[in-house]
């Protein structure tokens, strides 16, 4: 009777202690449930770019931080079920503006930097970055006119705060 009961005991244990590891092992959920989605999603357009769940990362988007100036506005723009950010401007002046999309981890390195011209894109959005984890933002940075741009002549420079 004592050796059945310690062998229930023991299968029941190695059980519970399995399901722990199965729970440990499964990657942690993005907003809604959904598998956030990491680095699969860098790079890509937030409007078009169709998941693996059947959803465009556009779709669910919050707008997480502003700035602006004198010729632009810029959003951070954020979806919780693909955990990415992106930037996405609003051209007021002139249209010689840079958008640039940073990361950070949560210890204050920047892990990439990544300078967006969306001007020259489809849209008035940048690319989306992976948010899994880490700390993002996207500053806006503003020339006078075309011979500025071109030589770097940088007139202002504005910033979302970090997400």
């Amino acid at each position: 009777m004592v050796k059945r009961k310690l062998g229930k005991r023991l299968i029941a244990g190695l059980l519970a202690g399995l399901s722990l590891v199965l729970i440990a092992a499964t990657p942690a959920a993005a907003g809604g449930g959904y598998p956030p989605c990491l680095s699969a999603c860098d790079n890509q357009d937030p409007s078009t770019y169709v998941t693996a769940s059947g959803f465009t990362c556009a779709s669910d988007a919050l707008t997480k931080g502003t700035a602006a100036t004198a010729n632009a506005n810029i959003e951070l723009r954020y979806s919780n079920r693909c955990e990415v950010t992106w930037g996405r401007k609003n051209i007021t002046g002139t249209a010689f503006n840079d958008i640039i999309h940073y990361s950070y981890y949560d210890y204050g390195y920047t892990i990439r930097a990544v300078q967006r011209n969306p001007w020259a894109r489809s849209g008035p959005w940048t690319t989306m970055y992976n948010d899994h984890g880490l700390y993002n933002r996207v500053c806006i940075e503003d020339f006078d006119n075309e011979q500025d741009y071109v030589n770097g002549v940088l007139h202002d420079r504005e910033c979302t705060g970090l997400f």
